[in-house]
């Protein structure tokens, strides 16, 4: 099967977690995602940046899992960004971010 162009492969789950700091908390991918994400994103930082709308920073605890991409690893497009719930600004914060990542892929 084939996706514009390239041989499908499996999707790949990247996990995002927080990690707390002197300032409050950041948001990162989790340590053994973070090669994946690296390969497979076009800029995979960009998306940890757009999360931040999205993410009651607030809520987390060091360490904590805070959302889970799923991506196509050979076209880096993203199929979905999942906001744990207990960590999620709003349902509108996280619609938000779920269109605004569907139109950065559909470019």
């Amino acid at each position: 099967m084939q996706r514009g162009g390239r041989l499908m492969s499996d999707p790949v789950r990247l996990r995002v977690r927080a990690r707390r700091n002197q300032h409050g908390s950041v948001l990162e991918w989790v340590p053994e995602d973070e090669a994946d994400a690296k390969a497979a994103l076009d800029s995979p930082w960009a998306l940890i940046r757009d999360l931040y709308g999205a993410i009651d920073r607030s809520t987390v605890a060091d360490g904590d899992l805070v959302a889970v991409v799923e991506a196509w690893p050979r076209s880096g497009d993203v199929i979905d960004v999942i906001v744990l719930d207990e960590h999620a600004r709003s349902e509108s914060a996280t619609e938000r971010l779920r269109m605004q990542v569907s139109a950065e892929v559909a470019r």
